[in-house]
């Protein structure tokens, strides 16, 4: 088991809206795209709006198909699209049992990413171009260990609660490993932030 630091503070929309949605994922990949990929907030915000969709059709019972949430996102907030079409959009979806009105809610602007990554999690422009620091790495991977290990443990004793079982005291433990694809060789989380490697020659 590897004990992870205090997790960062986030109070803001994206962080809640995040974990409402089992998205910490994504919202750890936006970090890396900022930082590595030079992508901007208004793209940053997409995709995260574009995912959180894609999470409400497949809760709804319809995962979307490809290319189905780009096209129903551009239907769903592009200036240029008309009324009738947004709206043809909106009853299709809610016909498939997603409640567009919360979906849409919870959408982020690029304003909110801005804020996310400056206050929350002390991203700044000047910091794109420079490399990752190793207490930085490992800020950032015990930060999103320690925070499934939260979600995971409030769901599962909701899920518990719900279905009246009492056993509501329990642990949950989030261990992160990697396996050389050639070599077959395994070291756990502190082991690859420590800068440990495999036996393989090169």
């Amino acid at each position: 088991m590897v004990t992870s630091g205090a997790e960062p503070e986030c109070d803001c929309k994206l962080g809640r809206v995040a974990e409402d949605w089992n998205l910490e994922a994504v919202e750890q990949e936006l970090v890396t795209d900022w930082r590595e990929n030079s992508e901007s907030l208004r793209s940053l915000a997409a995709t995260f709006n574009r995912e959180l969709l894609r999470r409400a059709m497949t809760e709804a019972g319809n995962p979307p198909l490809e290319g189905e949430v780009s096209n129903y996102y551009r239907l769903l907030t592009n200036d240029d699209v008309s009324r009738g079409m947004r709206t043809q959009a909106t009853n299709r979806l809610a016909e498939n049992g997603v409640d567009v009105k919360s979906v849409k809610g919870d959408f982020v602007s690029y304003q909110t990413v801005n804020r996310h990554l400056k206050n929350c999690v002390g991203v700044f422009e000047e910091d794109r171009t420079r490399p990752l620091g190793e207490d930085e790495a490992k800020d950032r991977v015990y930060s999103l260990q320690h925070r499934t290990r939260e979600v995971t443990h409030q769901t599962l004793t909701q899920l518990r609660r719900s279905q009246g079982d009492p056993f509501e005291d329990f642990e949950v433990y989030v261990n992160i490993s990697a396996q050389c694809s050639e070599c077959g060789a395994q070291l756990g989380l502190e082991e690859l932030l420590e800068g440990e490697t495999c036996r393989c020659p090169d």
